[in-house]
């Protein structure tokens, strides 16, 4: 794992999870990919972790968190998946490809 993918960091790992860490490369359309070489198969990903407080219009505007301004910019974000955490679920299938 470490050869193939040096800037990733297994944090834990056992027969039904991975979990990586300390990756300058943060991007879940790559799961699938690293995954299926220890045997699982991506079933769903899903963005979390939404902050409307940190995008610059939220700021200027010190717009509040029951107003329309925050509701429309934490959907956009929801919609667009700019969370800052993403949970990936998936199916062990095989045995680790070496």
């Amino acid at each position: 794992f470490k050869e193939k993918y040096p800037n990733k960091e297994i944090a834990s790992m056992n027969q039904y999870e991975i979990i990586l860490s300390n990756s300058k490369e943060k991007e879940p359309s790559k799961a699938n990919k690293i995954l299926n070489k220890y045997g699982f198969k991506v079933v769903k990903i899903v963005s979390t972790g939404h902050h409307p407080e940190r995008f610059p219009e939220i700021k200027k505007s010190g717009a509040k968190k029951d107003s329309f301004q925050w509701k429309f910019v934490e959907k956009k974000s929801r919609i667009k998946k700019l969370g800052d955490t993403v949970e990936i679920y998936c199916r062990k299938i095989n045995d680790y490809e070496k």
